[in-house]
């Protein structure tokens, strides 16, 4: 099959796989959730990824086997009833999504799922922030599984967050080796393919950064360099950085960062229900000046929605300076 490794985050490159990879690529899914009793092919789950994907003046879910599909495109106030309902009458054991769509879930319940306890929480091919994890952990009062990886299968890693502690990336040595390159003060993340050999990668530049340790473990994951912003003294600041404060989350349902020039960046926003009034909009945009007025010039503005990339997840940053 053919996959690309671009989605959430900038342009990617095409990588084929045969039937036997995937299987041992969803084998270390497989071991990794276990740990949860999960079980592809019988546990019941609701899921909420590009496959669950429907146009959308359609229904937002459907059943396909063992899985209650929702798309990640429905997830407003236009279906809050029928996905509530839905979600009830399912009663899944498990959630198994992009982590935006399962936030943007989280924030249309208003942080509470009613009727919902599922043994796990299984989130996958986004970054995550960890007021996310702690935000979707105490909705559905369940531990949260999150992982590291790409399309080109040269590194995976898995952390949890449990009880209200959170554990650190830890790379799958039977996956692949994992190394760091040190330019310019960052650990870019370097991988080989161990089990790949329809298209293997040898010391491949992942362009994400973290510093690998000697136990294998990955301290401040800051994601893909193309979500990396230029200030004004031509420094480089990981975009997933610059967040809204969390009283806003009451009137904004989703933002994302973009900058086309340096020194420079705007903040759009999707308000929740009600268009933000003009006191509140300069209350938001004072807060993100005085957290990082001494890097950039900020503004805010408001849309009425956020589009989706084709693959169904939200790019959080947009830098056209790459």
């Amino acid at each position: 099959s053919r996959a690309t490794s671009a989605g959430s985050t900038g342009e990617g490159i095409v990588v084929w796989r045969t039937k036997r990879l995937i299987d041992i690529e969803m084998a270390f899914f497989a071991s990794a959730w276990s740990a949860y009793g999960f079980r592809f092919e019988r546990s019941r789950t609701l899921r909420i990824a590009r496959d669950a994907l429907r146009p959308i003046n359609d229904p937002p879910t459907w059943i396909q086997g063992n899985r209650l599909m929702l798309s990640p495109r429905h997830t407003g106030p236009r279906w809050l009833d029928v996905i509530r309902r839905d979600i009830e009458a399912f009663a899944p054991d498990y959630v198994y999504g992009y982590p935006g769509a399962v936030d943007d879930l989280v924030r249309l319940f208003g942080d509470v799922i009613p009727g919902v306890h599922p043994k796990a929480v299984l989130l996958t091919s986004e970054h995550v922030h960890d007021d996310q994890l702690h935000r979707i952990s105490e909705a559905f009062r369940a531990p949260v599984s999150v992982n590291y990886g790409m399309t080109e299968r040269t590194s995976i890693a898995f952390r949890e967050l449990r009880d209200g502690a959170l554990t650190p990336y830890r790379l799958e040595p039977l996956y692949g080796f994992s190394e760091n390159r040190l330019q310019n003060g960052l650990f870019e993340i370097i991988g080989t393919s161990i089990w790949n050999d329809v298209m293997p990668l040898i010391r491949y530049r992942t362009a994400d950064y973290g510093r690998i340790a000697a136990d294998g473990t990955i301290s401040q994951l800051d994601g893909r360099g193309q979500d990396y912003l230029i200030d004004r003294q031509g420094q480089r600041i990981a975009g997933q950085m610059i967040r809204i404060d969390d009283h806003s989350w009451d009137l904004v349902r989703t933002y994302q960062v973009r900058q086309s020039h340096p020194g420079g960046c705007r903040i759009l926003i999707v308000p929740r229900q009600e268009p933000l009034d003009s006191t509140q909009l300069r209350a938001l945009q004072a807060w993100l000046q005085n957290q990082w007025g001494m890097h950039f010039d900020l503004t805010v503005e408001q849309v009425p929605d956020i589009p989706l990339t084709a693959s169904g997840k939200r790019r959080q940053v947009i830098c056209e300076l790459h």
